[in-house]
């Protein structure tokens, strides 16, 4: 540790999000700060003011509150950010340091956004793209402006970049890029996204690879009958699957949207036979995004749609839908052999060194798990069908040792790094 007192603002994040990944985020990047800095002050922007709730990091000095920054229609609210460009227009204008502090003393939530010294942004880790939409990089874009428009430093932690498909989304890339302080890749391919995007540029942000923060986080044991039901099959010699079912990819359209060769619930589908008929497994349902009530991007109801079809098997079991990321991570610890389409639960499992399959949707997988020394363990939905899912499945599962050696030797060098990023980004004096 070496710098104290600094205030730290996260974007794109949230400690009790329904993604259990973008939780996962959220407590890596403040692991990775509490591992450099003494007690940094860390704030959070949130959509309104329901309490955050997050598992305490022994042994650590820090403290995190929220900051409510919304879009929405009312622009006289103090917290809309539209009236924060306004306000902060006005406070820019302002030619006379006094009048500044009593301007300031009246716009609480100004003051509060001024006084930052760095402001981090990590999109939900895969939103710095069009590939949800070109509303959602739009509102992205509203709050990392805001910052650069302030000319604080705004540092994007290690996250994906791209695609961006139309034009607009090119613009908006670009200049999002090129204005930040630094740019943080955790995949190497995207160090030349990035490159490519701003290579014109007179002035370039810093530029780095780091591994997902979510490399740092531990896992939190559990003591549930299911946890015991686990064991004994283990010490059965039983294998366990772990098999995460992405609500995203089972939706309506997802097959166009996202281009897949093969509609992703026949996939599902084979992919449990082939383990339950051909390999006498187990097999654990993951789900890893939890919403409220049930709606198109939930992992849950659909984990229970298949739960209730294999339950006559008597080998298809489920996680419990209260459990926290750390929780969930130790579950997936259990399990032989892991397949999912939610990246976070797939770095879950390669982080304990269980032989892992991402089922891809985007090119994001590639550089994650080329990260971890599984550059082979990727099966791409987009450019492979049915048969050729199960056959390369088939051929790494009959791997799983090989895979296991692999990495019991690449994640111990993954996660010291991702954990040096301060380290490595306080050396470059243009920063700091």
């Amino acid at each position: 540790m070496e710098i104290k007192n600094k205030k730290f603002l996260l974007l794109g994040a949230r400690p009790n999000h329904d993604n259990r990944g973008v939780t996962a985020l959220t407590e890596g990047v403040i692991r990775s700060l509490i591992e450099y800095y003494d007690g940094p002050e860390i704030f959070i922007q949130t959509f309104d003011n329901k309490k955050m709730i997050m598992s305490e990091l022994p042994d650590a000095n820090y403290s995190i509150r929220p900051v409510v920054i919304y879009s929405g229609k009312n622009i006289f609210q103090k917290c809309n950010i539209y009236n924060l460009y306004f306000n902060l227009f006005i406070y820019k204008l302002i030619p006379f340091s006094k009048i500044k502090e009593l301007f300031l003393r009246i716009n609480s939530q100004l003051k509060l956004l001024v006084e930052m010294d760095y402001v981090l942004d990590i999109t939900g880790g895969d939103s710095f793209s069009d590939i949800y939409g070109i509303k959602r990089l739009w509102k992205g874009f509203l709050f990392k402006n805001l910052f650069i428009y302030s000319k604080k430093p705004l540092i994007y932690m290690p996250q994906t970049y791209g695609p961006f498909r139309s034009h607009l989304s090119k613009i908006i890339g670009r200049y999002l890029l090129s204005n930040a302080s630094a740019v943080i890749s955790r995949d190497k391919k995207g160090l030349e996204v990035i490159n490519n995007m701003i290579r014109n540029h007179k002035k370039r942000p810093y530029t780095d690879y780091s591994p997902d923060v979510a490399f740092t986080l531990d896992q939190e044991e559990v003591d549930s009958d299911l946890v015991a039901y686990i064991k004994e099959l283990r010490e059965k010699n039983n294998t366990i699957i772990g098999l995460n079912i992405s609500g995203l990819l089972i939706e309506q359209n997802a097959q166009n949207r996202f281009s897949l060769k093969s509609s992703y619930r026949d996939v599902i589908d084979r992919t449990i036979d082939y383990f339950l008929k051909e390999n006498n497994a187990y097999i654990l349902l993951v789900p890893h995004v939890i919403t409220p009530s049930t709606c198109m991007d939930d992992d849950l109801e659909i984990c229970i749609q298949y739960l209730d079809k294999y339950k006559d098997t008597g080998k298809v079991f489920m996680l419990n839908k209260n459990l926290s990321h750390r929780q969930m991570k130790y579950f997936i610890g259990m399990t032989d052999f892991f397949i999912g389409a939610r990246m976070h639960s797939c770095i879950g499992a390669i982080t304990q060194h269980v032989p892992t399959i991402g089922y891809a949707y985007s090119d994001k997988f590639y550089g994650v798990f080329q990260s971890a020394g599984l550059d082979d363990c990727t099966i791409d939905l987009r450019s492979n069908n049915q048969n050729e899912i199960i056959a390369q499945l088939d051929d790494r599962f009959y791997k799983k040792e090989i895979l296991r050696d692999r990495l019991n030797r690449s994640v111990p060098e993954t996660k010291k790094l991702a954990l040096s990023l301060w380290s490595r980004l306080n050396k470059s004096r243009s920063l700091f």
